[in-house]
């Protein structure tokens, strides 16, 4: 028999695995439908503010006793997503005009964004207060799950549109096994001797260490900014190096997000041990070099889909690092707000990027390739600020 906290972290990774396989199919929907690339990026970066953008005010109440609702409500909530498919169907039909489907489709995606929100700080938060001894670890596969949810959305979206007819919807149907299942299993330990926000205490406790956090947060920008501008073009940028057609429907991102898998709990493991700012540090340099190389460089399919592989591994690898470091500068009970700040407001602000390479994508002097480029500039500011951010002078309690 399973106890309490593998069940619990068990059904959490794979309520993560879902709600960011389904979270993440508007770029391959878009591909399909071949909606106008600057709307679909507005889309993107709309729902995406507005919906995860709240991830720390979200996060401070998780942290008062409602990790469990946040977590649970939050998936399904991001499985809406699949509802995508039949409202452009019934567009299609002639019932509903271009804008009012638009319109439709922006909502839904706002609600499934919302729902992210929801679930990313109280998900980060309880893996990270599992076990305090390998954090890094459980976190970094906590994240791990995600991305593998994340690696299988583009083709998740095109295998379930060409398998049903456009009829996506009918992807809820496992979806809400799985979320059943978590609502049975997902039993944290939560925090709840005090369900009224203490906004005095939140501040206080975030005061001395803002300018790291400050840091940090910029330090994930610049990486979410790199990651959402080419995910949203993946499959776009797949077909312009002339992969075959399993890669621009899907397995672009597959193999982009299977690095990051690859090296994630590796990255994690080797932090545990020799120290998270070294692997941090070297982590960036390495990724910037990389991405240059994936896009600049002329070079036969095999070889650069290795370099895309190692790329994703080594942009990904950061991430759960970055987390990792900032919940231990502040006391536990606040872990789910820093947990908001460095997930959803830094994926929020890096989430411009969709809107500005859909918008530079569309221009022919511009075009595919050099939107990335100039949209990949930011490396040199992520890699700047893995030299300025310092470790916890001690383990916050």
């Amino acid at each position: 028999m399973l106890d309490r906290d593998k069940k619990t972290f068990l059904s959490l990774v794979a309520m993560h695995m879902l709600g960011d396989c389904y979270g993440g199919v508007w770029p391959m929907f878009k591909k399909i439908e071949e909606i106008d690339l600057a709307f679909a990026g507005l889309v993107a970066t709309a729902t995406i503010v507005l919906g995860q953008g709240i991830q720390p005010l979200l996060g401070i109440l998780s942290d008062h006793g409602r990790q469990r609702q946040f977590v649970v409500f939050g998936t399904a909530l991001t499985c809406m997503t699949m509802l995508v498919g039949p409202i452009w169907l019934v567009h299609e039909g002639g019932h509903l005009s271009r804008n009012a489907t638009y319109a439709i489709m922006f909502g839904v995606m706002l609600v499934a964004r919302f729902g992210q929100g929801l679930f990313h700080p109280a998900g980060a938060s309880v893996s990270g207060n599992l076990s305090h001894v390998r954090r890094s670890t459980i976190v970094a596969t906590f994240i791990t799950f995600g991305m593998i949810g994340m690696a299988l959305s583009q083709m998740t979206m095109s295998l379930a549109y060409y398998a049903t007819g456009g009829n996506t919807a009918w992807m809820l149907l496992p979806a809400s096994v799985i979320v059943l299942v978590g609502a049975i299993w997902f039993r944290p330990n939560e925090h709840t001797q005090d369900h009224k926000v203490n906004w005095r205490a939140v501040y206080e406790s975030l005061a001395p260490v803002r300018g790291q956090l400050i840091s940090l947060y910029f330090f994930q920008v610049a990486w979410a900014f790199i990651a959402n501008a080419l995910i949203f073009l993946m499959p776009e940028f797949m077909e312009y190096r002339g992969c075959p057609p399993w890669l621009v429907n899907g397995g672009g991102l597959v193999l982009w997000i299977g690095g990051s898998v690859l090296l994630m709990i590796v990255g994690g493991h080797v932090a545990d041990r020799v120290g998270q700012l070294r692997v941090f540090r070297w982590s960036a340099g390495v990724a910037l070099v990389l991405y240059f190389i994936m896009l600049l460089v002329p070079m036969p399919v095999p070889a650069f889909l290795l370099i895309l592989v190692l790329t994703g591994g080594f942009v990904g690898m950061m991430h759960p690092l970055g987390i990792s470091l900032g919940q231990q500068l502040v006391p536990r009970h606040h872990a789910s707000v820093v947990s908001g700040i460095l997930m959803g407001m830094a994926w929020a602000l890096g989430s411009l990027a969709n809107l500005i390479v859909g918008i530079l994508a569309k221009m022919p002097q511009v075009g595919i390739t050099n939107a990335l480029v100039i949209s990949g500039s930011v490396c040199f500011v992520g890699f700047a600020l893995a030299f300025v951010i310092r470790g916890p002078a001690k383990a916050a309690t």
